[in-house]
């Protein structure tokens, strides 16, 4: 009986932990992604490799980074009379940028900087880039949001003036936070095992993994928390 008892904890725990894998996900971009996506490439089996490198990496963004960023770092961000600092549309070096380089729309998702020995990853109908899938009018508009950048047909993405800023810099000596409008983000619980931030700020910015979480499928489009009665923007924002 307790033998039965290891056993099944074991196959629940492993459960557990392929429920929140990237594997089979909208971030799978691997041959062995069965339907997920339209675009996923046609030879390169590996997964991680579209994200990541074991070895020389890019500079020395965190973690371990194998994909060649948006040439262009400067970004239009969104802005607005009530927030107390503006975001830096400078994203050099900002985490925020890891994921532009995706979905911006405009930078090919396979420009790897250390790919296997199979070169740069073939992908399905050449779709190289989000810009190719998801623009308006597109058949492929199932895929909503995915080009946050706005690169459409070749043209470069960098409108963010329609997306909640990053590369904001939150701490306790934030306006907003002075004037009650945001949580102390040293002392506000983030409701997963530490505060706002120790768990969701990225040195002190807000950034794009601050909300998402990109291997991480089971809360959608990929979020830390769930946005139901508001929980994940409550996180922050004292409303």
């Amino acid at each position: 009986m307790r033998l039965q008892k290891i056993v099944i904890g074991i196959l629940f725990a492993a459960q557990i932990v392929f429920c929140q894998s990237v594997i089979k996900s909208k971030h799978d971009l691997s041959s062995l992604n069965d339907g997920a996506t339209i675009w996923q490439s046609t030879n390169e089996k590996q997964v991680c490799i579209f994200c990541h490198t074991p070895h020389t990496p890019q500079g020395a963004i965190k973690p371990l980074w194998n994909k060649a960023n948006p040439s262009d770092a400067i970004f239009t961000m969104y802005s607005s009379p009530t927030m107390g600092v503006s975001s830096n549309s400078d994203l050099s070096g900002s985490y925020s940028l890891m994921c532009l380089s995706c979905h911006d729309g405009s930078t090919p998702m396979n420009m790897l900087l250390n790919p296997s020995s199979l070169g740069q990853p073939q992908m399905a109908g050449g779709y190289t880039k989000l810009g190719d899938v998801y623009y308006p009018g597109s058949p492929f508009a199932v895929f909503p949001g995915a080009n946050i950048g706005q690169g459409y047909g070749g043209a470069v993405g960098r409108d963010l003036t329609n997306d909640h800023p990053v590369n904001i810099a939150y701490d306790a000596s934030h306006p907003d936070v002075l004037r009650g409008d945001l949580f102390n983000p040293d002392s506000k619980p983030s409701g997963l095992g530490g505060t706002v931030s120790q768990k969701l700020l990225f040195n002190n910015r807000l950034e794009c993994p601050s909300c998402h979480d990109p291997h991480n499928p089971n809360v959608f489009p990929f979020l830390r928390k769930t946005t139901d009665q508001g929980l994940l923007c409550i996180t922050c924002h004292n409303k």
